[in-house]
């Protein structure tokens, strides 16, 4: 039973640096997103 219960933290440790980068994907999944919209924006106005 001890390798089963450290196979688990293991699984715990791995899945909280996932959330981290799943976070961090969101993240610049934004950045992406207001950078092209002020592309556009520019582009639009430049004209």
């Amino acid at each position: 039973t001890s390798s089963n219960s450290e196979s688990m933290e293991k699984y715990m440790k791995a899945k909280s640096k996932w959330k981290r980068s799943e976070k961090f994907q969101e993240v610049v999944a934004t950045l992406l997103k207001h950078i092209l919209f002020v592309l556009k924006t520019k582009e639009v106005l430049a004209q």
